[in-house]
């Protein structure tokens, strides 16, 4: 099959990330795949990761200028590359290619907030990634969906030791405190800065980076949390292991695919109770849950997983197979793959 996953950057985040990770896995298994970059975005270590197999076609169109030239050849490289399957990573990119083109066009949503702020347009099929999202697409706009789990590649994490404890904390995600949540974190911490002897690191960039900055010198935080700045997945697959606990406490997650990674790592999970990550942690049966809007909660989860190391770090290990097993990322790609031939 030729299949062409379109997107409007490739930047490091969770989107992006499972963009390079299937288009690699396509290649590798014979198919012809190409990534459409719209905006001239993107981070050279992201795109090395990409394999020789794929084309990667960027149309370089620069941030806050008009649409119109990179509508035309977005459509025109269409129409010239005749593919058959066009696997959509942002809704609204469906509204501007043209109707007549050839392809198969398939929606994958990723977030249960922001799917579009026009009306969905018409796709033969919709892929969400966990049910949480599904619900929201059916909800809101009316339109059915089949859920396919993103898939992590758990074999290519280094896996923490058992019952060493390092005193480091991780959280990961874009540094974006309106989704993500990192000040709520930082403030957290604060509080009990006293009764642990961990340490705070943060992964990602983001608009609020010189916020939280400053908020960590508000807070005297300067030598307890540390902003790591962007990671490549490559780090992530290396590093996740040398944290003791990893700590999520976004508002709204589709899934929560760094939380994934940190299973991947035999790292103990502390998040926040939105509907993606309640799909993680299995209702909270998996790792310990919080509501990242009630003042004290993370504080008091972090200090009890101080206190009970080796029991977090026991069930970290247990939960690893049921984690792998349903964040696979061959079945996550065979599902993918039977539904372009179902259509």
């Amino acid at each position: 099959m030729k299949i062409a996953h379109i997107f409007y950057s490739l930047s490091y985040g969770g989107i992006e990330t499972l963009i390079v990770n299937v288009a690699n896995w396509q290649a590798k298994s014979g198919h012809s795949v190409s990534i459409v970059l719209i905006n001239d975005i993107y981070e050279q270590g992201l795109i090395d990761l990409v394999d020789e197999q794929v084309d990667i076609i960027q149309l370089k169109r620069k941030p806050k200028t008009s649409a119109v030239m990179s509508v035309a050849k977005l459509n025109l490289c269409l129409l010239v590359k005749q593919f058959d399957i066009l696997h959509i990573h942002a809704a609204e990119i469906g509204n501007i290619i043209q109707p007549f083109l050839k392809g198969q066009k398939i929606l994958h949503v990723h977030s249960t907030t922001a799917i579009t702020n026009t009306v969905i347009p018409k796709y033969k099929k919709c892929i969400a990634i966990s049910n949480a999202v599904s619900q929201i697409l059916i909800n809101q706009y009316d339109r059915k969906s089949q859920v396919i789990f993103n898939g992590v590649d758990f074999s290519k994490f280094q896996k923490r030791k058992l019952h060493s404890v390092a005193q480091k904390i991780i959280a990961v995600g874009s540094l974006n405190t309106q989704v993500k949540n990192q000040d709520w974190i930082i403030s957290e911490f604060s509080s009990i800065r006293d009764r642990v002897d961990a340490n705070l690191y943060i992964v990602g960039h983001g608009p609020d980076r010189q916020f939280l900055q400053d908020l960590i010198e508000r807070l005297n935080l300067l030598d307890r949390v540390f902003l790591l700045g962007n990671k490549s997945q490559g780090w992530i697959q290396h590093n996740l292991c040398n944290y003791d606990l990893f700590v999520q406490a976004s508002l709204t997650e589709g899934l929560g695919i760094s939380a994934i990674e940190a299973a991947a790592s035999c790292v103990p999970l502390l998040l926040s109770n939105i509907d993606g990550h309640i799909e993680i942690a299995v209702n909270g049966e998996l790792c310990d849950l919080f509501d990242p809007k009630v003042e004290g909660e993370l504080a008091t989860a972090i200090v009890g997983f101080y206190n009970n190391t080796d029991q977090y770090f026991d069930a970290a290990a247990k939960n690893y197979d049921i984690h792998e097993w349903k964040f696979s990322f061959d079945l996550f790609n065979k599902k993918v793959i039977d539904l372009y031939n179902a259509l």
